[in-house]
């Protein structure tokens, strides 16, 4: 984790459903975590490998 995370995320972060951003992509894909500075919200992002 970045250590230049503003402090709204870190927040967002305790509020966050970490479980289902992180399940596991179909076979062949990844899954990136990322903070949206613009919605202030943590998105999932799955891309094919």
């Amino acid at each position: 984790m970045p250590t230049s995370l503003p402090d709204a995320a870190l927040a967002a972060l305790a509020a966050t459903d970490l479980e289902a951003l992180a399940m596991p992509a179909e076979k062949g894909r990844t899954v990136t975590i990322y903070w949206d500075e613009e919605s202030e919200q943590w998105r999932r992002h799955v891309a094919d490998r």
